[in-house]
């Protein structure tokens, strides 16, 4: 709609895979500069055991009755349990010309472990490395002050500032 040649996307939790997924299979590689995501899964999730709690009902022939219950509360769940084929199928998140930041919280109480927001050949940034007392967990991360300069900083790094630690409360 602008006109420009390329775009910078920040995704945050499911919007780090909805991006990827264009990038990779819509024909949005040739489109994207920079790629920032908050709270990534690259590796899924395991929050509350429940990748292997799928896995383990799949392989007892209980999954098509688990999928019922899971689809009717949360249809896009299946696909960010860590091994799912939506996972699987994307493989290597990142594509060549793309500049890739990640921004991860200790913290993080949806995308368990919060490592599995790694992505190799990016910039992965933690964020109690650059400030210990940002407690901030994962729907926080979208609020957080140290984590916003780290996106403006991935965005214009030729106007990049030292992150400034600023204390934020762990999530309600």
């Amino acid at each position: 709609a602008t006109g420009a040649a390329k775009v910078d996307i920040v995704g945050h939790s499911e919007g780090s895979l909805m991006p990827d997924y264009y990038a990779k299979f819509l024909g949005g590689a040739a489109k994207v500069s920079d790629y920032v995501g908050l709270t990534p899964l690259w590796g899924g999730s395991n929050v509350a055991n429940l990748a292997e709690f799928y896995r383990l009902a799949r392989m007892f022939g209980l999954g098509p009755v688990v999928d019922l219950i899971v689809d009717a509360a949360f249809p896009a769940a299946r696909q960010f349990l860590t091994g799912s084929d939506f996972l699987a199928r994307l493989g290597d998140p990142r594509v060549p010309g793309v500049r890739y930041t990640m921004v991860m919280t200790t913290h993080d109480e949806a995308v368990v472990p919060y490592t599995n927001g790694f992505m190799a050949g990016a910039t992965n940034v933690v964020l109690q490395d650059l400030c210990p007392q940002d407690l901030a967990g994962h729907g926080m991360v979208g609020f957080d002050p140290n984590a916003t300069q780290v996106v403006l900083n991935a965005l214009d790094p030729a106007h990049a500032k030292t992150v400034q630690c600023h204390a934020v409360p762990a999530s309600p």
